[in-house]
């Protein structure tokens, strides 16, 4: 086998050659990439900033509704008895202890706790 084409100065040149080219065309398909995914991005950013807008626009919105027609805010010693508390008091008043001690214990009026103690034994002595 003759192996002196691959000592040939033309063979060198021309793999040299080749190889310079196929890294030119590597390089400018890497640039067309970068750009396509740079717009890619560039749209995506331009959707995502439109709906941030849409939904501040739209938060905005529900602050201005908020601000006009407020609801009516209730005051703690408005609230009603819960069930919680009425259980507690019905337990406590079993235990012997007063209504002002009830009423103290649970922050609540003491006409409410008597007006459910009384509730309480009417209701023990209906007839069935």
């Amino acid at each position: 086998m003759k192996l002196d084409w691959i000592l040939s100065p033309l063979t060198q040149y021309g793999i040299v050659g080749t190889g310079l080219i196929g890294c030119l065309w590597l390089w400018i398909t890497a640039k067309l990439e970068i750009r396509r995914v740079q717009s890619s991005l560039a749209d995506t950013r331009q959707a995502a900033d439109s709906g941030i807008r849409k939904l501040s626009d739209s938060l905005e919105e529900v602050r201005n509704v908020l601000t006009v027609d407020p609801e009516p805010a209730t005051s703690p010693n408005a609230l009603s008895l819960n069930l919680t508390k009425r259980a507690q008091a019905l337990r406590m008043h079993r235990r012997g202890e007063t209504m002002t001690s009830i009423a103290a214990a649970l922050q609540t009026p003491y006409n409410e706790i008597e007006l459910l103690l009384k509730l309480d034994s009417i209701l023990d002595f209906r007839p069935q």
